[in-house]
């Protein structure tokens, strides 16, 4: 499964691979950022 998210520390887009239900570390710091622009949006 691929899947692109923002990032929100550097504005571009990082590929998610997911394979066999294991996330890479550069998938959860992707995630991280991607939940982190949204809070910052918010907040902002």
């Amino acid at each position: 499964m691929l899947q692109s998210v923002l990032n929100c520390q550097t504005g571009y887009l990082s590929v998610i691979i997911i394979s066999n239900n294991i996330w890479e570390e550069s998938v959860f710091l992707g995630l991280q950022c991607f939940l982190c622009y949204f809070c910052g949006a918010k907040h902002n």
